[in-house]
């Protein structure tokens, strides 16, 4: 804040390095991950994670309290930590293994051929997509329910369990053209968790949420290309991807009066709202 304000008096821009709190030369970082209860920050270069203590971080010390590494030939293309307090998390490697982590123990690989993970909303299940399957686990990897997503031709990249009714996951996929596009289906229950056996889950595609996708942007291997933060007490979620090269945020709503649970884009007519950031040359 106090950067903000001499920035506003001064009419000056410092850099990053001159405004930080405190710089940090780990490499390359990929995905940085912040823990449920804001105490632990995760940051993966390449096939190791580093955690560190955010209380230590504000100490402006450089070194992470402890890192967990992958085989040398794997890169780390996920993290996601538990929604509960304890120290749990999930590693995505870019060769499909899965693996959990507690603390400062050893990894386990738990299983392979996974495209995107998620915890479940009250951090009790875990969601895995393998191709179009999309299963949701116990904590103990035990199946409770599964269903399909269509088309059968996708490739889900990104798992977000935003509520306890809905889900939403991002596809990669080919039109008739042959020409890359990026699908967002929000899978919704009416009355039950879709966690539950019985629920009847309706499933929402929207085809057209990124314009200006472009596949060949970023590696595949650098993590998930949608990105989401869910606003609770309003239902609203801020979606952007990586890949997608002009109107950048994308709003998406939950109904609020009728408690359909049907998820629909909110569109915003005046220019000066929508967030557009010019790309940059190599």
């Amino acid at each position: 804040m106090a950067a903000a304000r001499k920035i506003e008096d001064e009419g000056s821009v410092p850099s990053l390095q001159d405004i930080c709190m405190v710089d940090i030369p780990i490499g390359k970082v990929s995905v940085l991950a912040l823990s449920t209860g804001d105490s632990w920050l995760a940051a993966s270069v390449e096939n190791q994670l580093h955690f560190f203590s955010i209380s230590a971080l504000l100490r402006k010390e450089q070194k992470p309290s402890y890192s967990v590494s992958l085989d040398e030939s794997d890169c780390i293309k996920d993290v996601r930590w538990t929604r509960k307090a304890e120290k749990a998390y999930l590693i995505l490697s870019s060769t499909r293994k899965l693996y959990h982590g507690f603390d400062q123990g050893s990894l386990k690989c738990v299983m392979v051929n996974v495209d995107a993970v998620e915890w479940s909303a009250n951090g009790d299940f875990i969601v895995v997509a393998r191709k179009n399957l999309l299963s949701v686990l116990s904590s103990e990897l035990v199946e409770k329910c599964s269903f399909s997503l269509s088309p059968e031709s996708l490739i889900v990249d990104s798992i977000r369990y935003v509520r306890p009714d809905s889900i939403v996951v991002g596809c990669d996929t080919n039109d008739d053209s042959d020409e890359a596009t990026y699908l967002v289906q929000v899978i919704t229950s009416k009355d039950k968790e879709i966690i539950d056996g019985t629920s009847k889950p309706i499933v929402l595609s929207f085809t057209d949420m990124f314009l200006d996708f472009q596949s060949e942007a970023v590696s595949c291997a650098s993590g998930p290309n949608l990105f989401l933060s869910y606003l609770d007490n309003q239902e609203l979620a801020f979606i952007a991807n990586r890949k997608n090269f002009s109107q950048h945020v994308v709003l998406l709503g939950w109904s609020l009066e009728d408690k359909k649970n049907e998820a629909s884009i909110i569109e915003i007519s005046n220019d000066a709202w929508c967030a557009h950031i010019e790309s940059q040359g190599a």
